[in-house]
């Protein structure tokens, strides 16, 4: 868990991204590592990590990028793909 890390990009118009927001905020009060990051806030990062929808998730383990998908998805998968990412 230490070791993985999860960049959600989302922007206040988006409805999917609304509808994730809250067991994201779950998921960081369980510890997970996730930094949300408004689209609209940071163009930079936006474009450095060439996001072309939202929302988008990246997630890193020991600092490399080991996955990224966009789209709404249940708590239960994207929960399963940090348990992935983190070897549990």
């Amino acid at each position: 868990m230490n070791n993985v890390r999860m960049e959600y990009y989302t922007a206040s118009y988006c409805g999917p991204c609304r509808s994730v927001r809250p067991f994201i905020q779950e998921l960081q009060n369980d510890g997970w590592n996730i930094e949300i990051i408004d689209s609209d806030q940071n163009r930079d990062r936006v474009i450095a990590n060439q996001i072309a929808g939202i929302p988008t998730f990246i997630i890193y383990s020991n600092g490399v990028q080991v996955n990224r998908f966009s789209g709404a998805r249940p708590k239960a998968a994207i929960l399963n793909e940090l348990y992935k990412a983190s070897g549990i």
